[in-house]
């Protein structure tokens, strides 16, 4: 047991996460390190009696030094220890062109969509024939990311600016006007969201203080106003979805579109607020999961 929970906490601190008395904390910096790596060794020789694992990380290119280290180290002693395991091991990570990528790694790079996947894209979302000129714009606006198009189109819905003629879905405009959208991601998310109806607007808000999957009922114990009708508005904008494999079986799991989504979400949360709320969140977990007798508690 105690070794078990050694483990348990090596895992959490080299998660950033704070372990008040915890047994290792005692080693000192080179043996803590040394520690963490044995720790996600056997952790991972476990889970591979089960069948194989895919690690998958998004995003390293914000990752810090030492957690490309620990990755680099976990492919040395995997690659030493290959038949002990009886699954193997796939890490898969994303990041973006810019990141310096290590020689162990291999890349698959992910070009931009062209135009007329950008097109393909919006005949998928809109059902329809789309104009050439959409696929244009869209690729000439977006850059090609994918979720960029998707969120480019439903701002031209939105805003009228893309509509349904005999032929096809166009781009529309008075003579002499150029279609103009935000120029960022980070931009159109906001932009979405602060459209919202003013309840909807803070449960989607109070939401993404769980993360990116959140349960209804521990929504409503939360916040001060009737979340179900809200959460069927963010629905119909497809802002969430129902997951089908929840964490927690027995309570109504649902989760934002798209990570960046949820990002866009938090950050228009003021600073005391994020932390009223977790701590809102908190208290309802540990009261419902707990009374439950769940190990999550």
């Amino acid at each position: 047991q105690p070794r078990r929970e050694n483990i348990a906490h090596l895992l959490a601190i080299s998660a950033d996460f704070d372990v008040p008395g915890a047994r290792v904390t005692d080693l000192d910096a080179e043996q803590l390190q040394e520690a963490i790596y044995d720790a996600w060794v056997t952790w991972l020789r476990v889970h591979c009696t089960q069948g194989p694992v895919v690690i998958a990380l998004e995003d390293l290119h914000w990752g810090d030094e030492s957690t490309v280290d620990l990755l680099a180290t976990l492919q040395d002693r995997l690659t030493a220890l290959t038949e002990e395991f009886e699954h193997s091991v796939t890490v898969v990570v994303t990041a973006r062109p810019e990141w310096d990528v290590p020689e162990w790694i291999e890349t698959l790079e992910l070009i931009p969509l062209s135009e007329s996947e950008a097109k393909a894209i919006a005949k998928a979302i809109l059902e329809g024939p789309v104009d050439d000129e959409v696929g244009t714009f869209l690729k000439e606006k977006t850059g090609g990311n994918p979720y960029f198009i998707e969120e480019v189109i439903r701002y031209l819905l939105d805003t009228e600016l893309l509509v349904k003629t005999d032929s096809s879905y166009e781009l529309t405009t008075e003579t002499g006007t150029e279609v103009t959208v935000p120029e960022t991601l980070t931009g159109l998310l906001t932009g979405r969201i602060d459209a919202l109806p003013k309840t909807a607007n803070k449960t989607l808000k109070g939401a993404s203080v769980m993360g990116e999957r959140f349960w209804v009922e521990m929504l409503r114990s939360t916040l001060d106003h009737d979340v179900d009708e809200e959460v069927d508005t963010l629905l119909i904008n497809e802002l969430v979805s129902p997951r089908s494999e929840p964490v927690l079986p027995e309570y109504d799991e649902h989760g934002f579109t798209h990570a960046l989504l949820r990002d866009a979400a938090y950050e228009l949360l003021p600073k005391t607020a994020r932390r009223e709320q977790h701590g809102n969140v908190a208290d309802v977990l540990v009261a419902k999961l707990g009374a439950e007798g769940n190990p999550l508690a």
